[in-house]
């Protein structure tokens, strides 16, 4: 009787797919699923309170640099110090000749005057306390005759030749102790603005880069453990999640708030540097640093038109820089080992993968975040519900945008042959428990 060999055993099927979502409307789908669920909503409403409480920090210290700049009187009258031009002298110093001989001319003049002038000059009256060198006892044979006097050399007009404006002397070194003075006292009245400005900005890029890696953190540990079917208390996701994400994504965060924040200042040079009024342009400048994280600050009065031109292109800036550095978060989040440059070619290689439900997807997140939607919305319902509402949307797009990285790193592993499963998902999260 013959024995067959058993069958060699079938090979292993291929990876599963975590992710499948090949069109925006699928993100959304997928997100709102996860989004909603009893378990995950009531995290994801508390990190929108968070983002809520840190906008509204940013929008109040916006408004107090700008309004301190405009009530100290002593900045406005720096700026308009330096605004205004030097005050033309009203006194012209008619300078006299420094030596004056008589019947020859002064020292300074020129020999080739014309001759009436000379003639003029020649016969001068003869002062008081005045020497003169009488030449009565001249020979009359070698030319002179004895009626004939000079009056020599006035020792008067050699004192009177080089003339010191005492007065004006006096008046200029007092105008110019006058304005050393001014500039002391505004150089001193910016000093408190300007070290308030700089404790504000650091203060509040520490709380906007703490915060945004926070919510980071935890969005990636809740939903990760929702793919791997791990289940962890509310606490234990909300603290791994923090400590994951300030262990991580920090200085991501931080090149973010840079990037962003030059991009608004170079365009608000191009549309606002020609301004004459240097009180206004600190104010416009103050409020371009922090225009892209402050939702509801006020603009600088006076330049709506220039505002006008100013914000359709830094919204067109401001979209490209966000669409290229959307997936650099979760990119970090999976892999901190990355350099800066490599994140961002990662980014860009993922996002062309599947590049139309991306586009798709931030153009759908720019209408329902952007300035528009929540001006409609604080007309309708008022400031504070509209910053509650555009925060909550901003972690539900946070959401959304994890959904797409998974699902085109899927794409990209599937790809090159290289596994992406619940494995690959566990050791993303590295020691977290």
């Amino acid at each position: 009787m013959n024995e067959h060999p058993p069958p060699p055993p079938p090979p292993p099927p291929p990876p599963r797919r975590i992710v499948v979502l090949p069109t925006a409307t699928a993100v959304l789908t997928r997100t709102t699923s996860i989004f909603f669920t009893r378990k995950n909503f009531l995290m994801f409403l508390v990190l929108s309170i968070l983002l809520s409480f840190q906008r509204l920090n940013i929008d109040i210290a916006t408004n107090s640099l700008t309004s301190y700049i405009d009530n100290q009187s002593s900045i406005q009258s720096f700026f308009s110090r330096t605004h205004e031009p030097p005050n033309p002298t009203g006194t012209t110093t008619v300078r006299r000749p420094f030596l004056h001989l008589p019947g020859v001319g002064s020292l300074d003049d020129d020999f080739f005057t014309e001759d009436d002038e000379f003639d003029r000059r020649s016969l001068p009256n003869p002062q008081s306390n005045s020497t003169s060198f009488i030449l009565d006892s001249s020979d009359s044979q070698l030319g002179f005759s004895n009626s004939v006097s000079d009056t020599g050399i006035n020792a008067s007009e050699i004192n009177d030749s080089v003339p010191i404006d005492e007065t004006a002397e006096s008046n200029s070194d007092s105008q110019s102790l006058k304005t050393s003075d001014l500039e002391r006292h505004g150089f001193t009245a910016l000093f408190f603005p300007f070290g308030a400005f700089c404790a504000s900005y650091g203060y509040l890029v520490l709380g906007f880069v703490s915060t945004y890696a926070y919510v980071h953190g935890v969005i990636f540990v809740l939903v990760l453990n929702d793919f791997c079917m791990r289940y962890n208390s509310f606490i234990a996701t909300y603290l791994n999640g923090c400590s994951l994400g300030l262990k991580r994504l920090c200085r991501n965060i931080l090149m973010r708030w840079i990037i962003r924040s030059v991009f608004s200042l170079l365009l608000g040079i191009c549309f606002f540097g020609q301004i004459e009024d240097k009180h206004t342009l600190v104010k416009i400048f103050v409020r371009l640093i922090f225009m892209p994280y402050s939702i509801f600050s006020p603009w600088v009065k006076g330049f709506e038109k220039e505002r006008e031109d100013f914000i359709l292109p830094w919204l067109f800036v401001d979209f490209l820089t966000s669409f290229v550095l959307t997936l650099d978060p979760w990119i970090v989040m999976a892999d901190p080992r990355r350099n800066w440059r490599e994140v961002v070619q990662e980014g860009w290689n993922l996002l062309s993968l599947s590049l139309h439900p991306a586009y798709n997807l931030k153009s759908f997140e720019s209408i329902v975040c952007g300035p528009y939607a929540r001006w409609v919305f604080a007309r309708t319902f008022g400031d504070f519900f509209a910053r509650a509402l555009h925060c909550l949307m901003e972690v539900y797009f946070m959401v959304a945008w994890l959904m797409y990285y998974l699902s085109v790193k899927s794409i990209d592993a599937n790809s090159s042959g290289q596994p992406f499963g619940q494995r690959e998902l566990e050791a993303m999260l590295g020691d977290v428990r």
